[in-house]
């Protein structure tokens, strides 16, 4: 979905006055909620910094 230049300036707005998002991944059993720092690309795809041991890391790399 392209977000037009109203859409881009409310979205950054929004992800600088934040500092933290929650990160749901689906574990074996059931989903798993976390608050995660992030930090984002002028495209707005957003990072998030775990170490490779993490369950919500390896849950990510399971199921996508």
């Amino acid at each position: 979905m392209a977000l037009d230049a109203t859409q881009k300036e409310k979205l950054g707005a929004l992800l600088a006055q934040e500092h933290v998002a929650y990160l749901v991944t689906m574990g074996e059993k059931w989903p798993t909620a976390n608050m995660q720092a992030f930090a984002e690309t002028p495209e707005f795809d957003l990072l998030f910094i775990m170490a490779g041991n993490a369950d919500k890391y390896q849950n990510l790399l399971k199921r996508p």
